[in-house]
């Protein structure tokens, strides 16, 4: 019983890690993306704020770049841009 105790913390312990390192290796993008906002706005840029950035960003060309779609999509896309930019000043 005392051996199931051990091997189970161990798997814990390594399940923990594992993920840790997933979730380490999946910031490595948005801190290089920071990074260039930061280059880019001579200012320091936290990842959270890099997202924000990206979705305005995103929110920007879904607004501007289809040309035929129907209104009330394009509707949609203007109020997520007023949305994201409105989250950016607040972050910015």
């Amino acid at each position: 019983m005392n051996n199931n105790n051990l091997s189970l913390r161990l798997s814990q312990s390594n399940n923990s890690a594992l993920f840790a390192a997933i979730v380490a290796n999946l910031q490595k993008p948005l801190q290089k993306l920071a990074d260039s906002y930061s280059s880019i706005l001579e200012q320091p840029i936290n990842t959270r704020q890099a997202l924000a950035l990206l979705n305005a960003q995103l929110a920007f060309f879904a607004t501007v770049m289809p040309a035929t779609c129907p209104l009330l999509l394009r509707v949609a896309c203007c109020v997520w841009l007023v949305c994201a930019l409105l989250k950016c000043r607040e972050l910015l």
